[in-house]
């Protein structure tokens, strides 16, 4: 299992959380929780209310959507789920493992305890993601 700082690295280099600053780093590190699955394991269910996300330290997963249909892919550095964190909405799509997988699990309510701490930026990831996703199903009003 990595050590607080193996997780600072793995949480630092990846493309949602990579911009914060050690001290935020420090406190996402410390609710983050080493995971390891093997090869078939399904990290989120497309149409199920998301409980947390994964940041991807090895391993490569699927992302696919209604009717098993396949349009990507997510590897080291990248994240998982991280919209349900913050709307709390069923998952957009499935996310299988292709290979074995280390990952970085945040879980939700913790998650939303570190945002607490700042009602403003609160507020607009959720208005964000909710303009994600209104784009994602083609519902996106004109402003």
């Amino acid at each position: 299992m990595p050590d607080k700082t193996d997780k600072l690295a793995a949480l630092g280099q990846g493309d949602l959380f990579g911009h914060l600053d050690r001290e935020a780093l420090e406190k996402l590190a410390a609710i983050a929780e080493e995971i390891e699955i093997d090869k078939g394991t399904v990290l989120c269910e497309q149409g199920r209310v998301a409980q947390e996300c994964w940041v991807v330290v090895s391993g490569e997963a699927e992302v696919a959507i209604s009717g098993g249909h396949v349009i990507g892919a997510v590897g080291p550095g990248e994240t998982i789920g991280e919209m349900g964190l913050l709307d709390h909405l069923p998952r957009s799509a499935t996310v299988t493992a292709r290979t074995p997988m280390v990952l970085l699990r945040v879980d939700a309510k913790r998650f939303v305890e570190l945002l607490d701490a700042s009602p403003l930026a609160r507020a607009l990831l959720e208005i964000l993601t909710r303009r994600i996703r209104d784009l994602e199903h083609g519902r996106a009003l004109v402003r």
